[in-house]
């Protein structure tokens, strides 16, 4: 008889326990959890169950924006390596290995016959996070990835790459907070985003199978022959269940509930937007500048600053054409109402 589990893809789950160790979420958990003394009494005056509320609508809504951000930066990253080759050779590369940039096995760097390339400068792309501290003061860390084509061996390894820098910064960000980090739970800092993972998973005595004791991956794209083909879906159980082969009913009992409230927590059997990964269309005279978007954590609905602006325009359009047709229809109402009374005669009809 199989034990409980909860299956969900691989992008689900690392961006799950990404958003766990989020500020914002560090910080409602320091509310709902920590203690309240008079010599040092909570901010708010919220019920506890109001407060959990509050964390069951945050939990996903981060874990959403840490998606849409991801797919993002992946988008804005596989611009920049086309950027590093003319239109000449995009189009070669297109022709023999299709769109996607990540199968174009000759392309090792930039080509000579781009205007301007130089193979020995290293480029690099960054990406600003803002962390937002106690003193609500900004503190800006920077994703820095060198733009060498056979660095990653595909999508995912950039993904995991990715996500591994944005937990350092929340693992920084969280250090620089003595009260967000309870005395005797401090770790070393995480090796890989599957580290951090596993830390998340550990809280509710559960862990991942059915990825790690199959996978061997190569570092870079020299080796894509001795590649797996990593499987999407991943498993979470309960730890019980693996020392154990038959586990006690009180046993099995605890172990289900300690997988449900995981599952439960950090949003495991949600339906996340995940857009698919598929070769976008691109123009081979676009500009070698590196566009990043700005993530605030603050705002998680997604709206930028040009959707802002535009915003702001037609509210202030609206006001200022309000203004215009008030006076108007004041002077026709005033000059109806004197004509009414005054009756000239070239109004008069008897």
């Amino acid at each position: 008889m199989s034990g409980p589990k909860i299956t969900t893809s691989k992008s689900t789950l690392m961006h799950a326990c990404l958003a766990y160790m989020s500020p914002e979420l560090n910080a409602i958990d320091y509310i709902i959890r920590g203690p309240y003394t008079k010599s040092n009494p909570r901010q708010v005056t919220l019920p506890t169950e109001i407060l959990l509320l509050i964390r069951g609508w945050l939990f996903p809504t981060i874990t959403a924006h840490l998606i849409k951000q991801s797919m993002t930066a992946l988008a804005v990253y596989e611009q920049s390596l086309r950027d590093l080759l003319c239109a000449d050779c995009i189009a070669y590369n297109v022709d023999i290995y299709g769109q996607d940039i990540w199968q174009w096995e000759q392309f090792s760097g930039a080509c000579s016959c781009n205007p301007g390339s130089d193979n020995q400068i290293p480029f690099q792309h960054t990406h600003r996070t803002t962390l937002r501290n106690s003193t609500r003061n900004s503190r800006m860390g920077r994703h820095i990835i060198s733009l060498d084509p056979q660095q990653f061996v595909d999508a995912e390894h950039w993904l995991e790459s990715y996500l591994y820098q944005t937990a350092t910064l929340f693992e920084a960000n969280r250090r620089g907070h003595e009260w967000s980090v309870p005395s005797g739970t401090r770790s070393a800092p995480p090796t890989d985003i599957w580290d951090v993972v596993h830390s998340a998973l550990r809280e509710y005595d559960c862990e991942v199978t059915g990825e790690f004791n199959e996978r061997k991956r190569t570092r870079n794209r020299a080796g894509r022959d001795q590649f797996l083909v990593k499987r999407k879906l991943v498993q979470v159980v309960p730890s019980h269940f693996r020392d154990k082969g038959h586990p006690s009913s009180d046993t099995s009992w605890r172990a289900e509930a300690n997988l449900r409230r995981a599952g439960m927590d950090l949003g495991l059997l949600l339906e996340h937007p995940h857009p698919p990964i598929i070769p976008v269309k691109f123009s081979p005279h676009s500009t070698r500048r590196l566009r990043w978007p700005s993530a605030s954590n603050s705002c998680y609905k997604g709206q930028d600053i040009v959707e802002l602006f535009q915003t702001f325009f037609q509210i202030l359009a609206s006001l200022l054409a309000a203004c215009l047709s008030l006076p108007i229809t004041f002077a026709i109402l005033a000059l109806t109402i004197v004509c009414f009374y005054s009756r000239p005669r070239s109004f008069r009809i008897l």
